[in-house]
């Protein structure tokens, strides 16, 4: 049986003293949560302060997002090593935000989860932003999308759609 997941995405809230007071507020609160993985995805800045918090903690950490290149001239971007190297074990990819705001494309998606799943990440992956849409819709999208990438099957065996119900949006977990 799946283990379910907690996510929270902090968006582009929290910096580094506010960041550092919620894990503190939290941890203890979970801190003997069984049955369930708990992955928290602060902004980039605050990586390094929250994963120091965590050491003997149950909390994973996630980066809000990657980028599909290991090194290069990039600016901005955050490659899938940096984000292990940050300690995360937890990417979100394909946000609904990030396509909006972003203009990202299911072909940008791809490449990102392809490099994601290289590194050793797991993937919170929103391949579309399927709210409003019926169920035979969203099914026959998440198919599309799963055509996609190709030769990654032994990690797609372990996707399941779990809907979000504050964003409407749903989600495809790479475990």
């Amino acid at each position: 049986m799946r283990i379910p997941v907690i996510a929270g995405n902090w968006k582009l809230f929290k910096k580094t003293a506010a960041a550092v007071r919620l894990v503190q507020e939290l941890s203890p609160l979970v801190a003997d949560a069984r049955g369930v993985e708990i992955v928290l995805a602060p902004s980039f800045t605050v990586l390094g302060p929250v994963r120091s918090l965590l050491n003997d903690s149950p909390i994973s950490i996630a980066g809000q997002d990657c980028f599909w290149e290991d090194e290069g001239a990039y600016t901005g971007e955050v490659s899938p090593g940096m984000l292990v190297d940050a300690g995360c074990s937890h990417v979100i990819i394909g946000h609904s935000e990030r396509r909006h705001f972003f203009c990202e494309t299911d072909e940008t998606v791809n490449k990102k989860i392809r490099a994601a799943i290289r590194a050793g990440l797991s993937c919170a992956c929103s391949p579309m932003s399927l709210s409003g849409q019926s169920e035979p819709v969203k099914q026959q999208r998440t198919s599309r999308h799963r055509r996609l990438t190709p030769s990654f099957d032994d990690s797609w065996q372990n996707i399941f759609l779990a809907p979000s119900r504050t964003a409407c949006e749903y989600f495809m977990v790479a475990v």
